[in-house]
């Protein structure tokens, strides 16, 4: 990522499309993955959230990623 910085937008892609296709472990392993390397996505924390929502119905832990989502600045 450092050296693409767009390839976070591609895996965000991938991520989203994973998403979509209910590839839930996918979806949260790419989510999860640009997360260690841009530790304030904003993406990466609302697909999280979402993911949560999704599969475990877990509503306080998704919005603790919207809520961390909300708070990054970009």
């Amino acid at each position: 990522v450092k050296l693409w910085p767009q390839w976070t937008i591609a895996r965000f892609g991938l991520a989203r499309m994973q998403y979509k296709l209910n590839k839930m472990s996918e979806a949260r392993a790419q989510f999860e993955d640009i997360l260690k390397e841009v530790s304030n996505s904003k993406f990466a924390l609302y697909g999280l959230g979402l993911v949560e929502l999704k599969t475990t119905r877990n509503e306080n832990k998704a919005i603790d990623y919207f809520a961390g989502g909300f708070k990054v600045k970009q």
